[in-house]
């Protein structure tokens, strides 16, 4: 679901969206973000987005 979530966001998806498409919660989906922002050390989303693609995972 991490990578799904990581797609979408670089899509320019809203988490509503996200959360409908995955069919989860928006909380859900707004802890996840989270947590990858914590894992890929990230201090935005747009900064998630970019660790996101150097590490290759997107």
């Amino acid at each position: 679901m991490d990578i799904d979530v990581l797609r979408l966001l670089t899509e320019g998806r809203l988490l509503r969206d996200i959360s409908g498409q995955l069919g989860v919660s928006p909380q859900t989906v707004h802890r996840r973000v989270h947590m990858l922002m914590a894992t890929l050390g990230a201090a935005d989303r747009e900064e998630l987005n970019v660790r996101a693609k150097q590490l290759g995972l997107i």
